[in-house]
């Protein structure tokens, strides 16, 4: 009797071990969505105006942006490429930091006061 009682407890204990681990291991895999991807220029604000995608396509502003899993990246305005890094919401281009957000999958930063907004993209970003 007290050997079965003794497998029960140890079984009792090691399912609640792996319970317990088991909520530990799902606790750190965060559902977070990688902000990796290919971004297109949406709109840019300036002095109290906006310029939207009509704009931006009659102007043949081709810019793009492509962020990389590894925290590297590609800037393009009109066909200039610019290797870039990005991460804990900058972006370092051509060794100066601007700060960005990135929210409902848009990527927005200033520059000396116009706000640049990039809207992420399932199309394949062209080779660079």
């Amino acid at each position: 009797m007290k050997k079965l009682f003794g497998a029960k407890l140890f079984k009792t204990l090691l399912a609640a071990f792996g319970i317990l681990l088991l909520s530990i291991m799902l606790v750190g895999c965060k559902n977070e969505k990688s902000h990796a991807g290919y971004y297109v220029l949406e709109s840019i604000k300036s002095e109290g105006n906006e310029f939207g995608k009509n704009f931006i396509k009659e102007a043949e502003l081709d810019c793009y942006i492509i962020l990389k899993d590894d925290g590297t990246g590609t800037m393009s305005f009109s066909d200039e490429a610019t290797d870039i890094k990005w991460g804990d919401g900058k972006l370092n281009v051509e060794g100066e930091n601007v700060d960005y957000n990135i929210k409902n999958d848009e990527l927005t930063f200033d520059i000396d006061g116009d706000t640049m907004v990039f809207k992420r993209s399932n199309d394949t970003p062209p080779a660079k």
